[in-house]
């Protein structure tokens, strides 16, 4: 499962483990969950890993979470809850029940075009716009923003007066990543009418002149620092949610799931407070309305698992008004039930006062059905490019609808592939029976449904049910006990495995380079205003022209991949680097995962994070190469020894200690070590690159902590002037290296 928050996987998972309990004593199916310690928020990672289960149509599992704006996806993919009536006559009924408990909006997300229920929600929620009333109240401020122009205003009026004193401020901050920004820029360009703004398979009508002054009018406010920092462009989901918890930003654009953890943050903070600015004025001219989200849980055709009443059972226990309750009170996620929404400390612990007042926005996703999410990452590239600078805002709108046809046309014809995911959140489940290994599949953070009271005769069957939820990109085998191994009763196994992410990133000093393409575009190929980094320059002549020596039959290769050279004059502290040959380093693919952060040292070089993907386009003699960092859209050189292919796992077996360095054999290992040892042990590295990372890994921690300490030092608000500065001119240093 994704958990809600980065820090709260572990806590999440004892509290399910103690929820299971009666429902154990209830049906005789035990619930084991199994925590592996990689853990993330991120809904994109957690996506990879479905991605690849729902394309292969794989039998391991037997319910899947989705995000409310992949119901679309697959419309053939799920039982229908109420036509098909998977399970009993009893679990059909429950499952009728439960969706009549269902509050308005839940409902209403639960079916498909068609009006087939298909799946029913773990918890709702919705973006939401914070403030620091604080801030906004020390500066007579006294009327909430209702508009994105009055909070730009107030913006000029707060940072004026705290920038002397808090530097680390900035206006605006929210995920602007993939589906987010697609996210954000649906809240900016809504409108009333009851037109689709993408409807598949021809209709692409969000690049209008409305919606062009609009969007010119945001990125104005970037250009001049007014709205959104260079830092806060290259924030996702988690670096955006820490810089607000930090109080280092006036307005945050985050999920309404996110309010409990805030007041909990802040509570020993005084005088901070925070506000829901969205929803305050639905009626206002323009208002800030809030995007529809949550997870549900339904039953894909294909799965393992042929016990339907067992399966069922599983669902309407993991979506339980108590679980949704427990949820609730501890995290912050929102109910789905009315009878949660009417409850008083339900509602106090996630601001319901504050959700009914949204005003809520549905994305196109069931228009643009089954291709929403190819169409999200089509446009998502040129809305970042709106804001960065890289595209006028006419140009990047209609170049974000052709990329939208080019990718209805593309994924029309190729069906086999449309039921790929979007780039949320999702939870796995697996479910183990006596005769085969089945799996339920939960989305992003197993959150409530009804309780299921179960009937004694379930009791004679006893069942094994596995749980098996995680992101880190390649899936656990699962071995099916034989029946003397088996006990009496079930057992329910849960595993969450997200894959890794960059932390946030503060790259305001690397200049950034965006193509055109969805995943790695050339410098030539960029806009008339492209910044390249260093003076990184793309040409078409031959391999030598830049002064390197040309391997045999790349130079045109290179060529036509849109390569860029990087001159000798960039490399002041090392001798001139030459090309190799692909043959000259065991590639194993093109894309590579960073597994350890490296920063700049000379100016051509890219400062690349653990969970970053990057693309090696030439490599050099002296172990580094020049690539291109998909995640930051950012290109220059890098040390290969950060880097694994693309898939692979950092496990270790036990057969690499006779000498064995067979990695794809590596790939299905059960034992887990720290990965700097497997490249150090496989031979990948040398002892001296070892140490010389491990330091920097632990410099890396040390700079972190001193940062945080300092952070929660200037947050106090007795300082004396002196210390205050003093500290933080040791924050700028260690920050911004001024």
């Amino acid at each position: 499962m994704k958990p809600l928050f980065d820090d709260s996987a572990t806590e999440e998972l004892t509290q399910l483990k103690e929820l299971t309990t009666n429902f154990e004593a209830l049906t005789g199916i035990s619930i084991q969950m199994d925590l592996e310690p990689t853990q993330n928020s991120d809904a994109s990672d957690y996506f990879s890993v479905v991605d690849p289960i729902m394309k292969s149509q794989s039998t391991k599992y037997d319910i899947i979470a989705i995000d409310s704006s992949w119901i679309y996806q697959w419309p053939e993919g799920f039982y229908d809850l109420l036509l098909d009536q998977p399970g009993s006559a009893q679990t059909a009924q429950d499952i009728r029940n439960r969706i009549n408990e269902e509050d308005d909006q839940s409902v209403k997300a639960d079916a498909t075009d068609g009006g087939n229920v298909v799946a029913i929600p773990m918890w709702a929620d919705y973006s939401v716009v914070y403030g620091r009333a604080d801030l906004l109240a020390k500066y007579n401020i006294t009327t909430m923003p209702t508009s994105y122009l009055e909070m730009k205003q107030a913006c000029q009026t707060v940072l004026t007066g705290e920038g002397p004193t808090h530097r680390s401020l900035q206006c605006f901050v929210s995920s602007l990543g993939d589906a987010d920004i697609v996210e954000l820029f649906a809240e900016w360009i809504y409108t009333n009418n009851s037109t689709p703004l993408i409807k598949y398979p021809n209709t692409v009508s969000f690049d209008t002149e409305r919606n062009r002054q609009l969007l010119r009018t945001y990125a104005d406010w970037v250009k001049t620092g007014n709205f959104i920092s260079d830092r806060a462009l290259q924030y996702d989901s988690k670096s955006a949610l820490s810089t607000w918890l930090l109080g280092d930003a006036l307005f945050y654009r985050g999920k309404a799931s996110h309010a409990l953890k805030t007041y909990k943050t802040w509570a020993n903070k005084a005088p901070w407070a925070p506000v829901v600015i969205s929803g305050n004025n639905p009626a206002a001219v323009s208002p800030i309305v809030s995007v529809v989200g949550g997870y549900h849980l339904a039953m894909p055709r294909f799965g393992g698992n042929k016990n339907d009443t067992m399966v069922a059972m599983a669902l309407l226990f993991l979506t339980s008004a108590p679980v949704q309750r427990a949820r609730a009170l501890r995290f912050g996620a929102i109910p789905t039930l009315t009878q949660l929404t009417n409850d008083p400390e339900t509602c106090t612990a996630v601001n319901c006062s504050r959700i009914a007042n949204l005003a809520p926005y549905d994305l196109p996703s069931e228009a643009a059905a089954p291709f929403w999410v190819q169409a999200v990452d089509a446009m998502s590239p040129y809305f970042t490019g709106i804001l960065n600078g890289t595209y006028d805002a006419g140009t990047g709108l209609g170049q974000a609808s052709a990329a939208v046809q080019r990718a209805f046309i593309a994924a029309a014809q190729k069906p086999t592939e449309s039921g790929a995911l979007s780039t949320t959140a999702v939870i796995l489940l697996a479910v183990l029976v006596p005769m085969a290994v089945v799996a339920l599949l939960l989305c992003a953070g197993l959150w409530w449904k009804s309780q299921r009271s179960t009937k004694a005769a379930v009791l004679a069957r006893q069942e094994e049910i596995t749980v098996g939820s995680g992101a880190s990109g390649t899936r656990e085998t699962t071995r099916v006990p034989s029946m003397a191994e088996r006990k009496d009763h079930g057992v329910v196994n849960l595993s969450i495995r997200p894959a890794r992410r960059p932390d946030a990133s503060n790259a305001a000093d690397i200049q950034r380079v965006v193509g055109t393409g969805a995943a790695a575009g050339s410098v030539k190929n960029a806009g008339p205003n492209t910044p390249t980094p260093s003076g990184l320059t793309a040409h078409d002549g031959d391999a030598t022209a830049s002064g390197y020596a040309a391997a045999p039959g790349t130079a045109s290769e290179y060529r036509d991949r849109n390569s860029t050279d990087l001159p000798d004059s960039q490399y002041p502290h090392r001798s001139p680097r030459s090309r190799t040959s692909s043959g000259d380093y065991p590639y194993i693919s093109q894309r590579f995962t960073v597994i350890h952060a490296y920063k700049p040292a000379v100016g051509d070089e890219l400062e690349i994070r653990p969970g970053d993907v990057v693309s090696v386009r030439l490599a050099y003699d002296d172990g580094y190469a020049f690539g291109h960092n998909e995640m930051t859209a950012t290109a220059g050189v890098f040390p290969l020894a950060c880097l694994l292919p693309v898939g692979m796992e950092v496990g270790l077996p036990s057969r690499l200690e006779s000498g064995a360095s067979n990695f794809n054999a590596m790939q299905h290992a059960s034992e887990k070590v720290d990965s700097l040892e497997m490249l150090l042990l496989s031979g990948r590295i040398t002892e001296q690159t070892y140490l010389s990372l491990r330091r920097e890994q632990e410099e890396e921690l040390r700079t972190q902590r001193q940062i945080t300490a300092l952070r929660e030092r200037l947050a106090q608000p007795n300082l004396e002037d002196a210390e205050r500065r003093k500290l933080q001119n040791r924050l700028d240093e260690l920050e911004l290296g001024i």
